[in-house]
């Protein structure tokens, strides 16, 4: 039997990356990381499954062709063959990394920007007040949008940057409950764990502590959360309206000024357990800084619903497709963004006070803005529950969430809320093949019909036209 073009391109491409994780594993081949993954060669780890990955695809069929020549040759392909693949990541600079392949060698195609690992994250805070706020996570009184892939150090330095820059000191120290020590010749604290002698049958194996050498501890910290938080005093007071409580977090005075935390958990090796470990130093540079409001910045964030779908649909192309001009491809574009901010529930879209959602940090305030098609046809959304973005836009909760009453979107939002529901009410939605969807279908309907009349009774000056038609709303 005869196989297609797109089926031999399959098979070949699978039988390649079969062979050459064979010749991976025996040390056949070379992999050059180029300084990811802190110069280690690359494992090709994940049971070797990411190398396959890589290798997947009708689309390699041609490349891969040359490539099987190449090695029956005992010749490097040249050009290489370019590979990649969403599980092979840099852990240190978050990079989907890249590979050139020759048939002989794997190259990275991109430098790390970290070859010897990231070094210290740095960052200052002004404690004016000449007291720190110690606890394990502020983060609710100190707000911002979005936030970065932790799992990855580069992820980690840009948290902290963010909160640094909104007033809170917050690092990451793993799963070690740390404790703040002084330094007792200065001005100086680190955070850190003390040393300590494993224990023994003698002592019900009860570890003993091993006090430190010039340091006092002063504070702890439960790492429910794996991170630090610190923040002046008087901050504190403004953000929570009152005064620390006590057993949620620790007061430590300190000399009035601004320090820098020079965080590096991530250059300590935990070997061997028992040792002293120092995951920051906090040290003094200088006199106070002038008082700033921290909250500046973001509370004159405010977006419309076209810059934030506009910027989606930009950053995530496999997601929502691609913008081209074609009136139904747009749409369809923008439905399917709308859908993720406004429909999806845990999309991580946060509800900014401004009134409008997002989630990516770095979106800049000036971002291009995009007029929202108006959605028509059925389309597959999902499954529409009282604790989406849009439900919350109409004041309606589940009842495990905290109700907020109506949340007052900008009129971008409102226009975009009117326009998905109108969609759903007026087309229904697109099946999805599977047996529950005419039950979950019929259900998501009535939902939106029930939340469309409650958005026209909330907004009755606001209603678009067809809207008003639809549900026979009088102007």
């Amino acid at each position: 039997m005869e196989l297609d073009e797109k089926t031999a391109d399959i098979l070949l491409s699978s039988q390649l990356g079969r062979e050459v994780l064979e010749d991976v594993q025996a040390g056949k081949i070379t992999v050059d990381s180029r300084g990811h993954w802190k110069g280690r060669p690359y494992a090709f780890g994940h049971e070797n499954e990411d190398l396959l990955f890589m290798f997947c695809g009708p689309a390699l069929g041609g490349e891969c062709r040359r490539i099987v020549e190449a090695r029956k040759n005992g010749v490097p392909a040249d050009p290489p063959m370019k590979l990649s693949s969403c599980f092979v990541q840099c852990f240190e600079c978050s990079r989907d990394v890249e590979f050139y392949f020759d048939g002989f060698k794997f190259v990275a195609a991109e430098e790390c920007p970290y070859p010897n690992g990231m070094p210290p994250i740095d960052i200052e805070l002004n404690i004016p007040s000449g007291k720190m706020v110690v606890a394990n996570d502020l983060r609710d009184l100190f707000p911002v949008i979005g936030g970065y892939n932790v799992n990855y150090t580069e992820g980690i330095r840009q948290t902290i940057v963010q909160y640094a820059e909104a007033g809170l000191a917050h690092g990451f120290v793993g799963n070690t409950c740390p404790s703040v020590f002084q330094y007792t010749d200065g001005f100086n604290f680190s955070i850190g764990t003390q040393g300590y002698i494993e224990g023994t049958e003698d002592n019900d194996w009860e570890d003993t502590p091993v006090p430190l050498e010039g340091k006092e501890a002063v504070a702890g910290i439960c790492t429910d959360l794996w991170w630090y938080s610190i923040c002046d005093y008087d901050e504190f007071v403004k953000r929570a309206g009152c005064e620390p409580g006590e057993g949620e977090c620790d007061v430590v005075e300190c000399l009035p000024g601004v320090y820098k935390f020079s965080n590096r958990y991530h250059m300590v090796d935990e070997k061997p357990y028992g040792d002293p470990k120092t995951y920051v130093e906090i040290e003094w540079v200088r006199n106070p800084d002038p008082v700033k409001n921290y909250r500046s910045k973001y509370d004159s964030l405010n977006f419309t619903a076209g810059q934030i779908l506009l910027n989606k649909i930009r950053c995530w192309p496999t997601l929502y497709g691609t913008l081209n001009g074609d009136p139904d491809n747009d749409m369809e574009c923008f439905v399917k963004a709308a859908d993720h901010l406004m429909v999806t529930i845990g999309n991580g879209c946060e509800f900014h006070p401004n009134g409008w959602f997002g989630d990516d940090p770095d979106l800049d305030i000036d971002a291009e803005d995009a007029d929202v098609p108006e959605f028509h046809g059925q389309h597959p959304w999902y499954p529409l529950s009282d604790c989406s973005n849009l439900a919350n836009v109409c004041g309606v909760y589940s009842d495990w969430e905290d109700d907020q009453g109506v949340l007052p979107v900008n009129d971008s939002f409102l226009a975009l809320a009117f326009n998905i529901l109108r969609c759903m009410v007026e087309y229904g939605y697109k099946d999805n093949g599977r047996d529950t969807s005419a039950a979950e279908n019929g259900a998501s309907k009535k939902k939106a019909t029930e939340l469309l009349e409650k958005l026209t009774t909330l907004y009755p000056d606001k209603v678009p036209e067809r809207v008003r038609k639809l549900l026979g709303v009088q102007a």
